[in-house]
């Protein structure tokens, strides 16, 4: 698996998938140990919404970051965020 299959995997509403960084815990898409994205079910689970992490870590984790924006549904795509700390776990308070 690659990396674009797993963020394809996390955009269609898949739970699994990892490759050797990039990988799918329930909602939330992590990279390493950060968390890149979050999303949750609407109308039934039918759409999902989306939160993303727009922080710029590395050269390789802003090119994940610019393929999940590519692949997100603008109608989807909730809030970018930025200045989210290497690490955090979670993008969306509970």
């Amino acid at each position: 698996m690659k990396n674009v299959d797993v963020i394809k995997a996390f955009v269609n509403g898949e739970s699994k998938g990892k490759t050797t960084n990039l990988r799918i815990e329930g909602d939330r898409l992590m990279n390493y140990n950060t968390c890149l994205a979050e999303r949750w079910e609407k109308l039934g689970g039918r759409e999902y919404g989306f939160v993303v992490n727009a922080t710029k870590y590395s050269q390789t984790t802003s090119t994940i970051q610019n393929k999940l924006l590519a692949i997100i549904p603008e109608y989807a795509l909730a809030q970018t965020l930025v200045s989210i700390p290497m690490g955090q776990d979670s993008l969306v308070a509970d």
